[in-house]
């Protein structure tokens, strides 16, 4: 059964500022940097817009090289199933050629490791 990724939160600017000013007011409408208002009770200066977008590249580049896992995840067999293939690949000797050790391996040839 192939289930679809969920909660899956794309990095954003909001995301950035929230890593370099954690305890600061602000709200941004739409990502959209140009839109982004300070409050004036922060103790913290607002970062610049290079500081915001070098933060963001960071984050961007950590959730691309992870992109793998999310193509993975929905292609995986589910829980109860791997349970059941293992119980037959212990129970025949299999563990390295059984059913549960193909049907992983196939997820994982299909969407390597970068």
């Amino acid at each position: 059964m192939t289930l679809p990724v969920q909660n899956v939160k794309t990095p954003s600017y909001g995301s950035a500022l929230k890593k370099l000013r954690a305890d600061c007011v602000w709200i941004i409408y739409e990502n959209d940097l140009s839109t982004l208002e300070w409050s004036s009770e922060n103790s913290l200066p607002r970062p610049t817009d290079a500081e915001i977008t070098a933060e963001l590249d960071i984050q961007m580049a950590a959730f691309n090289a992870k992109q793998y896992q999310r193509d993975r995840q929905p292609e995986y067999p589910d829980v109860k199933s791997q349970l059941d293939m293992l119980y037959h690949d212990i129970k025949d000797g299999k563990l390295d050629s059984g059913t549960w050790i193909a049907a992983v391996e196939a997820v994982k040839t299909k969407h390597p490791k970068p």
